[in-house]
């Protein structure tokens, strides 16, 4: 899609086959409850930016290219963490390790260091969750889970405080009007390059805290040659770095996430 396309918080692609809706909600009856999935794109490369793709999808019959993951934790708050957590460099740096292939198997995904629920503290929900719903809340085919998470969002102690921030948000960067009720959601959120990414930043630089990493070890996994010198025979994001140099002069996803990182260490 272009960056107009992606703008239009109205349109949809339109698949190619179709299922009736009965066999699908058939195959989901007792494992999962949500009007949206959870899953991650069965095929990568070492030419990618990244190796593992998460996504979270509209309910809708999926190929086996989209593998689909069925959770036990389907509170919408807490896949937020999992969604943040998938997406992430770091784990992304991990899962290059496991990978020897262009086929991303779910035995594979069953090895990988998926920070569990509880290693999410009510302070890092309170930060992750509307960073990750304004990434994901940008079409109207998403609403469900935007709902979802607003209406879970009353039932914490924290719940308050992320639902003004997530106004706050909306009126920032909504693609249409913000109703003065807010027991009315806002519609989806606008689609805006820069500002996506100083939130995957924000979030990649939390997610490091989380898996206990130093602000070096997260320069090394951003850029070996940035802490052994140019000379380093290593390399992890090449593709993404070369990408951003030539698109930006500037490898900007490690300036973003280590600007992140240092604004929360003297927050």
């Amino acid at each position: 899609l272009t960056a107009a396309e992606l703008a239009d918080p109205a349109l949809t692609v339109t698949p190619r086959y179709w299922v009736p809706a009965a066999d699908v909600e058939q195959r989901l009856a007792g494992r999962w409850e949500r009007q949206w999935l959870v899953g991650f794109r069965g095929i990568t490369n070492a030419t990618n930016e990244r190796t593992a793709i998460f996504s979270l999808l509209p309910f809708a019959g999926v190929g086996n290219s989209v593998p689909i993951m069925l959770l036990s934790e389907q509170r919408a708050v807490f896949i937020c963490g999992l969604i943040a957590c998938l997406s992430s460099l770091v784990f992304d740096f991990v899962t290059r390790q496991k990978v020897g292939g262009t086929n991303f198997n779910f035995f594979i995904v069953q090895q990988l260091p998926v920070l569990p629920p509880d290693a999410f503290s009510a302070e890092d929900l309170a930060f992750i969750v509307p960073r990750v719903l304004e990434l994901v809340y940008t079409a109207w085919d998403m609403r469900p889970f935007a709902d979802d998470v607003w209406a879970e969002l009353a039932t914490v102690p924290w719940g308050d405080a992320v639902q003004r921030d997530l106004w706050q948000r909306w009126q920032a960067s909504s693609s249409g009007p913000v109703p003065s009720d807010p027991s009315q959601l806002p519609p989806p959120f606008r689609w805006n390059e820069e500002r996506r990414a100083v939130i995957r930043a924000e979030l990649d630089a939390r997610i490091a805290r989380l898996y206990g990493l130093s602000r070096d070890e997260l320069r090394y996994i951003l850029d070996p040659a940035d802490v052994h010198g140019p000379a380093f025979p290593g390399e992890t994001f090449r593709v993404l770095k070369d990408n951003e140099l030539r698109r930006y002069g500037e490898y900007h996803t490690r300036r973003l996430v280590l600007e992140a990182w240092d604004r929360e260490t003297y927050a």
